[in-house]
């Protein structure tokens, strides 16, 4: 069994695979070896989804921006909430952002990153926290 699984994998699994004297042994080398590579991709896909910013990007490609990356992580296996990515998308916007993310924020009702990356409800989104806070 041991043979056909080693003649089955390419050559970096059969590096991993070196020195193993059953299959057992063999397969919890593979898990572990493809379990260290997924956590890694999911810390630095973590990683790069709190650098985000908006900068000098339109509203819709920054969440679109949030959105890819989220979902690179949920298809692996680890999906970010929805209340986190509201606050990934917040903790992103500059200064001059600050009575919106605030009023977000405060909110008492949980706004949906669904509803954050709908353009045309950010608009009437922020429409109305601007006369509100006229």
């Amino acid at each position: 069994m041991f043979l056909a699984l080693l003649s089955s994998c390419d050559l970096g699994d059969q590096i991993v695979m070196t020195s193993v004297t059953s299959s057992t042994i063999a397969w919890m080398r593979l898990n572990k070896h493809y379990t260290n590579k997924s956590h890694n991709h999911i810390k630095s896909l973590k990683k790069c989804l709190s650098f985000v910013t908006k900068d000098t990007s339109s509203i819709n490609s920054y969440l679109h921006s949030i959105l890819l990356i989220a979902n690179k992580i949920s298809l692996i296996g680890h999906p970010i909430d929805d209340l986190d990515l509201v606050i990934i998308a917040l903790n992103g916007l500059s200064p001059s952002f600050r009575e919106f993310t605030t009023i977000i924020r405060t909110k008492d009702t949980f706004l949906l990153f669904d509803e954050c990356s709908n353009s045309r409800i950010v608009s009437n989104f922020i429409g109305k926290c601007i006369e509100s806070l006229k």
